[in-house]
């Protein structure tokens, strides 16, 4: 799209369309419009027109800046359609032996599943920011409703070479992907290759994207890496043009270009100007993770609509029950409105509480979940905050994601981003499979049903946080810290905790109460919380009738028992101050200044106000190290995983923060052989990060119909009647 802002005299019969239940789309450089008569007709008369509006085309001065572009980094278009030339280029390519080969992909629709794209528009008639990319729009993402159009490849010679596969082989260029490759979100080109090309890379892959992470703080797109490290913005409204067409234009195959050349320059300034040995090594375990990722992502999930549809039914039916209680508890006014809720608030807030309740930047009272949950003994706020939850859970999980399971492979697709959170874990898109809740809706999983003839398994590191803490611990002070000997025993830490805290003499004294109030205590204070943010924790998620004083005595009781935690947690912080940022064990740096605010824009009498314009923040110095280096242990598990089950007929799906999903053949002696295989890879990846940590009771898979039905693998094995024991389930390592 060249502009968002469209003339006035095409806003009000666009409106008039669109209000009547018309609409606009595009097909190719066609613009298609539809509606009742009359009115459709008043929007065509200024079709030419419109078209340069929802037609993706760059103007001559941008085509002519992206021409400079490639001028200045001294490489020429040269377009290839010959299958001996395109051997011929390869050859020179490989033969050349560059430090790296700039890629990138353009892909184009199949013709079975090309359709009109809708356009979507403003309330006021103008072009949406954000145009859609599921439905037809999403069909080019998908690789199992699209197929590549051009390769693009830059070795930093003289041409930048443009490879139109409608009529060159995979095989004519396969060898280039035997090359170090500079990839921008690299699991997308890898996930191509794999599906369609049926070439895995063998040359180190480089994703130039998650590297941005490591320089910068962020995870951009490569317009947005082009304006950090260079100081210019490409136009990008091409990417959306139609590469399907016979004759691509040349602003089209420039702007293809300019992608794979840009990756080669980030590369090179990352690799030779920004970054040293740490980030290279942490760039390392990242990217290693790229083939198991793409394959995972190419797997997808397995979904039971049919047990969904019954799911989402019994949704809507506690919605309705939960709305009536709303309105019973409020009969007056309609809390799920705004301005009705801030009146409802005001109402019942004392003087005191008012005067300290946290507000927007508007001024207004916040409604976030958890100052609402910490209040919940307010006039019908349980009764809101249950309606939330529920319509949040119909709009994320319900219908929806009916919606996105692909037509072809009848999966869920969750694209993962590696590293994709600040601290390095995983994030997710599309459906988010990182997000699906588990705590209050136990029953949920069981949707994410195995196909006849297979299972599910699942690994989950146990208590990784807590573990990653031990040794971070440990690692400090020089000696093994208490919760390192905790897990050597074997010890349920939450019941240890409890015996702790609550002056016990033995374990089997603990009650059931007790540890439940110890979990928060170890999940939460490992992070340094305070005592006003541990008693809004605790009472968000867990007690929600506990006092501050209370929360102030539990959090008083268990630093007492971990002594060596608040040691690590006081001077650790400091350390990170003092050198400006806090980090993994892999490297992973997460630097003050990336988080710093402009002093003229802080109130010299601000609490912490050091802080503030530093971007210091203690509790995220100990939060970076913990999160960091667990994400950093599934990046290696998953890696190993991939390739240590090549030979198996297992597929991983899934990973969600510390467990590894996979899918496995009905048959005992191929459980039990995958199982030992997962688990002992998945040790081994702790134990690369973490070299001296006991790995007792660390990871013990589990196996099930669906992903909610899961039982022990020994269990499992019992109940098949072939219990031959997984070596290494409960044993030392």
């Amino acid at each position: 799209m060249t502009s968002t802002e469209l003339p006035r005299h095409l806003r009000k019969p666009l409106r008039d369309l669109l209000d009547a239940g018309g609409r606009v789309a595009r097909d190719g450089s066609d613009v298609l419009i539809d509606g009742p008569t009359g009115l459709a007709d008043a929007v065509r008369a200024h079709a030419g027109q419109l078209a340069q509006y929802v037609v993706p085309a760059v103007r001559a001065d941008e085509a002519a800046f992206v021409r400079s572009l490639l001028t200045d980094a001294g490489a020429s278009v040269a377009t290839i359609t010959s299958p001996s030339e395109a051997r011929r280029v390869v050859t020179e390519i490989c033969a050349s032996n560059p430090d790296v080969v700039g890629l990138d992909f353009e892909t184009e629709v199949l013709p079975a599943y090309r359709q009109p794209i809708t356009i979507k528009f403003t309330k006021g008639g103008s072009l949406a920011a954000r145009q859609p990319r599921d439905g037809a729009a999403g069909a080019a993402l998908d690789p199992y409703r699209s197929k590549v159009r051009l390769v693009q490849a830059w070795a930093g010679g003289e041409h930048c070479f443009v490879f139109d596969m409608r009529m060159v082989a995979w095989a004519d260029i396969a060898p280039l992907f035997d090359m170090p490759l500079a990839i921008f979100n690299a699991v997308f080109e890898v996930k191509r290759l794999i599906h369609e090309a049926h070439i895995e890379p063998t040359g180190r892959v480089y994703d130039v994207m998650t590297a941005v992470w490591l320089t910068n703080g962020c995870r951009p797109s490569l317009a947005e890496a082009g304006r950090i490290n260079y100081g210019f913005d490409i136009p990008k409204a091409l990417g959306a043009s139609d590469w399907s067409a016979e004759a691509l234009t040349p602003e089209q195959l420039d702007y293809a270009a300019l992608d794979a050349v840009l990756c080669r320059l980030l590369w090179d300034t990352q690799q030779n100007e920004v970054f040293d040995d740490i980030d290279k090594q942490c760039q390392e375990v990242a990217d290693a993770a790229i083939p198991a990722v793409a394959r995972m992502e190419l797997h997808g999930m397995p979904v039971d609509v049919a047990a969904h549809r019954v799911q989402i039914a019994h949704w809507h039916t506690e919605l309705e029950a939960a709305q009536n209680a709303l309105r019973t508890a409020s009969p007056l006014r309609d809390l799920r409105k705004a301005a009705a809720l801030q009146a409802h608030l005001y109402d019942v807030l004392d003087a005191e509480t008012l005067s300290t309740w946290p507000r927007t930047n508007s001024g207004l009272l916040t409604t976030r979940r958890q100052q609402m949950a910490i209040n919940n003994h307010l006039p019908a706020l349980a009764e809101l905050l249950r309606v939330r939850a529920l319509q949040k859970l119909i709009n994320s999980f319900g219908d929806s994601l009916i919606d996105a399971i692909n037509p072809v492979t009848e999966r869920l697709h969750t694209s993962f981003l590696i590293a994709g959170a600040r601290t390095g874990r995983f994030a997710a898109r599309e459906k988010n499979l990182q997000q699906m809740p588990k705590r209050r809706q136990a029953g949920f999983r069981k949707i994410f049903a195995a196909p006849e003839g297979q299972l599910v398994m699942a690994l989950d590191y146990s208590q990784i946080e807590l573990r990653a803490v031990a040794e971070l611990i440990s690692d400090w002070i020089g000696t093994d810290s208490i919760l390192r000997r905790s897990f050597a025993a074997g010890l349920d830490v939450h019941t240890a905790t409890a015996k702790s805290m609550m002056g016990k003499n033995r374990l089997e004294d603990v009650t059931d109460d007790e540890r439940q109030l110890a979990k928060p205590c170890n999940f939460g204070l490992i992070y340094r919380m305070g005592n006003t943010t541990f008693y809004h924790y605790l009472r968000a998620d867990f007690v929600s009738d506990i006092t501050f004083e209370k929360a102030c005595e539990l959090r008083a009781r268990f630093f007492a028992c971990y002594p060596d935690m608040a040691r690590w947690q006081n001077e650790y912080a400091r350390h990170t101050r003092e050198q400006g940022y806090t980090q993994t064990v892999a490297g992973r740096r997460w630097r003050w200044e990336w988080r710093a605010q402009n002093p003229e824009d802080v109130d010299e009498d601000e609490p912490f106000y050091d802080d503030t314009i530093s971007g210091f923040n203690g509790a995220y110095a100990v939060n970076h190290p913990v999160q960091g280096s667990s994400a950093e242990v599934m990046q290696i598990a998953l890696t190993r995983l991939d390739r240590a089950l090549r030979g198996e007929r297992a597929q991983i799906i899934a990973t969600v923060h510390d467990e590894a999903v996979l899918l496995v053949p009905d048959d005992p002696a191929s459980v039990e052989r995958i199982g030992a295989i997962a688990q002992q890879e998945m040790i081994a990846a702790f134990l690369e990060v973490f070299p001296a940590a006991p790995t007792l009771n660390l990871v013990e898979p589990k196996v099930g119909p669906t992903w909610g039905d899961l039982q022990s693998l020994q269990k499992w094995l019992q109940n098949s009647g072939t219990a031959g024991g997984t070596p290494g389930a409960t044993s030392e390592l």
